[in-house]
């Protein structure tokens, strides 16, 4: 045998490592979804996203669907080192497709092998915001290989607790008030502080509703469910370039709020109505 055929025979023990010809194994993960919070949007069902296969020392995804009523499912993780695992749930009434709206935009993750326990990986909704970073940087850096990624997750749900708006008001959203860009740029160069754990820049919109019965419930897991004012108007603050959507649990009526430092905009998901604006 050829000493660089030895070789290819135990790369498979070295995360992202890459040759000539590339071999990776994939490792059967048993994942479980997070149960809904009390107040949520219908899950019709999720979109897992998990890296199944390592191209060119980094990590490729793909998407497994879930069927609504399913709590896991068994997917072909390749393996390595800090990987994350993200599912997001699909809203809406899977017995009426018209108002089925497309997978949320704020899910609930995990991280392989650090979240494995007893054979399972159980995904949540606390570590999703972190998941998205980290699969960001798995494509520039590999300095998520020696990252602590529970330390981490741990310091984001304590630091974005402490977000209040310019009236000293706590800020709703949770996790996902946290600022990704400077995580980003610092991990990428292995310079991570907990002081690079800071509030994005927020928008507060007021929109118009149909209905001004019923609770208003957010595909953020973190937002508390709002009413609207006796004016018939939804106050309702979201982060920087992250798409938000408020369903009432009655009516069915929904919204998807937008902002970037160019423009805002919201679209009434069931009749269509909107409104943008430049900043």
């Amino acid at each position: 045998m050829k000493p660089h055929c030895l070789q290819l025979i135990f790369i498979y023990l070295i995360p992202f490592l890459s040759t000539g010809c590339e071999i990776f194994i994939t490792v059967p993960v048993d994942v479980r979804l997070p149960e809904p919070p009390a107040e949520f949007p219908e899950i019709s069902g999720w979109v897992i996203e998990y890296p199944s296969e390592i191209k060119s020392g980094s990590p490729v995804y793909s998407q497994f669907p879930v069927a609504p009523g399913i709590a896991s499912a068994t997917i072909p993780v390749a393996r390595g080192v800090n990987l994350p695992v993200i599912a997001f749930p699909v809203l809406g009434n899977s017995n009426s497709p018209e108002s089925l709206i497309s997978a949320g935009r704020y899910p609930a993750g995990g991280v392989f092998p650090a979240d494995m326990e007893s054979g399972v990986m159980n995904l949540k909704w606390a570590s999703g915001f972190a998941c998205e970073i980290f699969r960001s940087c798995l494509y520039n850096s590999d300095m998520l290989r020696g990252f602590d990624t529970k330390a981490f997750r741990a310091a984001a749900e304590e630091r974005s607790a402490l977000f209040t708006d310019d009236n000293k008001k706590p800020l709703p959203g949770g996790v996902w008030l946290i600022d990704p860009e400077p995580i980003i740029s610092r991990l990428g160069y292995g310079l991570f502080r907990e002081s690079s754990i800071r509030a994005a820049e927020t928008m507060v919109f007021r929109v118009p509703v149909r209905n001004s019965e019923g609770l208003f419930v957010s595909d953020n897991p973190f937002y508390s469910p709002v009413r609207p004012d006796p004016e018939g108007l939804l106050e309702i603050t979201v982060p920087v370039n992250r798409k938000t959507i408020f369903m009432n649990t009655d009516s069915g009526e929904a919204f998807e709020l937008f902002f970037s430092d160019k423009l805002w905009c919201w679209t009434n998901l069931v009749t269509g109505a909107s409104e943008s604006g430049r900043m």
